[in-house]
């Protein structure tokens, strides 16, 4: 299968906030996803995900998707 996305079984579902609900599995693919696409530095790549997501500890995966980045530092 070629680059993008790549999801585990379950989707996505949308919670009472009109916020996709990211299930934990799918957190670090979704954010490598946004950060490849836009190097945003930490904080806007989190605001901007924020607006679309909730996930328990994305936060977290965001600082570790970025913080290696040398476009984001």
């Amino acid at each position: 299968m070629g680059q993008g996305l790549h999801f585990s079984p379950g989707p996505l579902r949308l919670n009472d906030g009109n916020k996709l609900l990211m299930p934990s599995t799918n957190h670090r693919s979704i954010t490598q996803h946004f950060h490849d696409s836009f190097h945003p530095r930490r904080d806007s790549l989190f605001l901007l995900m924020s607006h679309l997501f909730i996930g328990v500890n994305l936060f977290k995966t965001l600082k570790q998707v970025t913080q290696p980045c040398e476009l984001c530092a």
